[in-house]
């Protein structure tokens, strides 16, 4: 569906003064469309970070008595 079709609502937020800026940079994040979770995925972390843990080989170092 295009955004010709898309019916329009408009809403109203209330945001605090010292962050209107920080919103209308989200919001503007939001309608370019940079996907449901962003670029960081659903829990905050950069998946490349995932897959280096992935790759380290677990080490086992126990202490000499």
């Amino acid at each position: 569906m295009s955004s010709e079709e898309t019916p329009l609502k408009q809403v109203t937020v209330e945001v605090p003064e010292d962050r209107v800026a920080e919103f209308h940079m989200f919001f503007g994040r939001f309608l370019a469309g940079r996907g449901r979770h962003g670029r960081r995925g659903r829990h905050g972390h950069c998946g490349h970070h995932r897959r280096e843990r992935e790759q380290q080989t677990p080490t086992t170092d126990v202490a000499e008595v």
